[in-house]
């Protein structure tokens, strides 16, 4: 359900960042958005190992779900309204918005390529977010300890790239920076099954992966925008 939920919340709050602020400055937005979750991911793991050793894991649960209604009641401070389309025409059902929106999407080019993209992106993204711990701490050995370490690294990593997504669209343009930014990024994921051997060579080879966040982040930055 929570699943569920924040897929709903994801396409809504990109789509009214455009009705909140200037065309102009969605490169400038999108940045400070992914500087805050890039925030998130670097204070997140530092505190979840503390507070789950303290209070236990479902009372740890019980204090990401406060986060989130904190989240909520700031969202609810926005005070602008959302000015619909005015298309002139009786509202359509939900299903013939969706069909439409899919027939777009595919006579698109632009798009069609973003929407390719972007599922391949997240259907094997799903796979390493699942399996990538299982991988480092039973296959490579690794000291949980460590585990925390990499996530923050990923973290500040994208930090880094959503501070200098603007400039790098400014100088590149969005279209060259989706493609440069997500090559990098499959470049450097390419770390991540190769890291073998000794633990120290493993570890050496998966905080230089955790890198590419960096490329990541100005890829979904400029994707978005």
């Amino acid at each position: 359900l929570t699943g569920i939920l924040t897929t709903f919340f994801n396409v809504a709050d990109e789509s009214f960042l455009p009705a909140l602020i200037p065309q102009q400055d969605l490169v400038e937005g999108n940045s400070k958005l992914g500087a805050s979750d890039s925030l998130a991911e670097i204070t997140g793991p530092a505190i979840a190992g503390p507070l789950v050793q303290v209070v236990g894991g479902p009372m740890a649960i019980l204090f990401d779900a406060v986060s989130f209604l904190c989240s909520a009641f700031c969202i609810g401070l926005i005070r602008k309204p959302e000015l619909l389309p005015q298309t002139g025409e009786q509202q359509q059902s939900f299903r013939l918005e969706i069909t439409e929106g899919l027939r777009l999407i595919v006579s698109n080019p632009v798009l069609r390529a973003l929407a390719v993209s972007a599922s391949i992106f997240n259907f094997f993204g799903n796979f390493i977010g699942v399996m990538y711990i299982l991988y480092i701490i039973r296959e490579l050995g690794v000291a949980p300890i460590f585990v925390g370490f990499l996530i923050a690294m990923g973290g500040i990593s994208a930090l880094v790239g959503a501070l200098l997504a603007q400039r790098v669209v400014q100088r590149l343009g969005l279209g060259p920076t989706i493609g440069v930014a997500l090559f990098i990024y499959g470049v450097t994921g390419l770390l991540t099954p190769l890291a073998h051997g000794p633990v120290g060579l493993a570890l050496f080879l998966l905080f230089l992966a955790q890198l590419g966040d960096a490329s990541v982040s100005i890829y979904f930055i400029a994707e978005i925008s």
